[in-house]
């Protein structure tokens, strides 16, 4: 995982992580009873440790992944030279899509289609050691739209719907990455500037009103 905390501390985090999504708790609010009693009867048929054991396996497969991604953007950090800021900025959104602290800033649905981003990065990173200025052309669009978040205020208060509007924004944000430098892993949803803009306007809506 590469967090500097104990053992006995990341697996709490990480049981924690696994039964917020196995009872449906992550929007931090408590279900009600009815809900939460249908959600408890169809894991108790499933068996508890069987759905805890197949999002655990999910997650190591994520892991595995984003280590050799590390490892060959470490090859390139060692060389010297211009093409190694392009390793920097490799490894600056490796660490967006899967963040070291994701069993406490993510969900686990929001793991759902990392496996994909991860794979569009290693695809971007093999074709952009072949030809780095086209790789450059198509970072600069995806820069466009990217930055937005950075503009955001520090101290936001984040409402839950702010948080949700935000979400789904840097979902597309990925989306878009995806067709922008691996079109043929194919997206979730359609995507564009055009509905990234749109989008946008509702993260703003949701998260820089005035009440």
């Amino acid at each position: 995982l590469g967090l500097s905390a104990r053992a006995e501390d990341i697996r709490e985090m990480l049981l924690s992580f696994l039964l917020i999504d196995i009872f449906q708790t992550d929007d931090g609010t408590l279900p009600d009873k009815k809900g939460f009693d249908r959600t408890v009867s169809d894991v108790r048929k499933k068996g508890l440790v069987r759905c805890g054991m197949e999002r655990l396996q999910n997650i190591i497969k994520l892991l595995q992944a984003r280590r050799k991604i590390q490892s060959d953007i470490a090859g390139g950090l060692r060389q010297k030279g211009p093409g190694r800021g392009k390793f920097l900025e490799f490894e600056m959104h490796l660490q967006s899509i899967l963040p070291k602290t994701f069993l406490t800033d993510c969900t686990y649905g929001q793991l759902i289609e990392t496996e994909r981003y991860l794979k569009a990065l290693s695809v971007r990173m093999e074709r952009a050691a072949h030809s780095p200025a086209k790789d450059d052309r198509k970072a600069a669009q995806v820069q466009k739209v990217s930055d937005r978040l950075a503009g955001l205020p520090e101290r936001l208060p984040i409402s839950s719907q702010c948080r949700k509007q935000l979400a789904e924004y840097r979902m597309l944000v990925e989306e878009f990455r995806v067709s922008i430098f691996a079109p043929e892993l194919g997206t979730a949803l359609p995507v564009s500037e055009k509905r990234l803009r749109k989008k946008w306007q509702e993260v703003e809506n949701a998260c820089l009103r005035v009440e």
